[in-house]
């Protein structure tokens, strides 16, 4: 537990610009079987960097005070800022090729205090593979005292408070590229799997290169498709009867208009047309019938 004294020392933070390696900062993680998920990054900067000259003065005035009032009189503790050139590993191992010219810090926080991640709009960063182990960044950092408590340990260690991805910075600190010819070899034809990947090819429209045929004695030998029946195709006939020429096809005949019977004109029709008055008359003289004269006091 910090102390009253600590905590007010401390709580100064810096800004270093540089590039982030082996980000766990989205969730945090246990590195070893009992240890508690932290989050942790790697963060390395150019010895010569201008962009960081002031602030590396301040950071190196600010630690030579922390150790006079916590560590006065210890000749070795540890150093939260690594050189390249100065520093040597517990394990015996070489520093990584990708921080030469560098220095660095290794940089963490508990579980309980997720650092802010934020791209250059300040918005918050939330796909993982966005921080890529040597992508550009700008971290602020804090840093606090280990007085031998946990683990005999006694120096200053350095806390995550924030960090900014920039764009650029080559991927590096990952495993080796791999050859997948060289690795795998023959193993593809060895263990029959060429023809899963030609069958998979043809159905993406590509044309699979054949391997060289294997003295396999554990792959089948190639069967011959069966013959596909097909409900559509035509069996084709031995003698094929001839077949009448066709009739000629009828001519066209048009409708004839019928036959029309004359009718007797109508009478008393104003609209037909009139006979002569000659043959009126002799028509009236023909149906005219006087009448008979039944009248005794005539």
């Amino acid at each position: 537990m910090a102390t009253e004294q600590e905590k007010q020392f401390f709580k100064q933070s810096f800004t270093l610009q540089g590039r982030v390696f082996h980000p766990v900062l989205l969730s945090p993680r246990a590195k070893r079987e009992n240890e508690q998920p932290k989050f942790s990054v790697m963060f390395a900067w150019l010895k010569n960097s201008q962009v960081n000259a002031e602030t590396m003065q301040k950071i190196t005035q600010f630690l030579e005070a922390a150790k006079q009032t916590f560590h006065p009189g210890i000749p070795r503790i540890i150093e939260p800022i690594k050189d390249f050139d100065t520093y040597q590993r517990e394990d015996g191992k070489g520093n990584p090729e990708y921080v030469r010219g560098h220095f660095w810090v290794n940089a963490s926080s508990g579980e309980k205090f997720q650092p802010v991640v934020v791209d250059q709009a300040r918005q918050p960063v939330m796909n993982e593979a966005d921080i890529y182990s040597g992508r550009n960044a700008v971290m602020n950092i804090t840093f606090y005292n280990m007085n031998g408590q946990k683990g005999g340990k006694r120096g200053i260690g350095v806390n995550i408070s924030a960090v900014m991805l920039l764009e650029g910075g080559a991927a590096e600190g990952g495993a080796a590229q791999v050859d997948p010819n060289t690795v795998f070899g023959n193993f593809q034809a060895d263990m029959g799997l060429a023809q899963q990947g030609n069958t998979s090819m043809a159905q993406n429209g590509q044309v699979a290169p054949q391997a060289p045929a294997q003295n396999n004695p554990y792959q089948a030998a190639p069967q011959a498709p069966a013959p596909q029946h097909n409900p559509y195709a035509q069996v084709p006939q031995a003698n094929p009867a001839p077949q009448a020429a066709p009739a000629p096809a009828p001519q066209y005949q048009p409708p004839q208009a019928p036959a029309q019977t004359p009718q007797a004109p109508a009478q008393n029709n104003p609209f037909a047309p009139q006979a002569p008055a000659q043959d009126q008359q002799q028509q009236q003289q023909q149906q005219y019938t006087p009448p008979t004269n039944n009248n005794p006091y005539v």
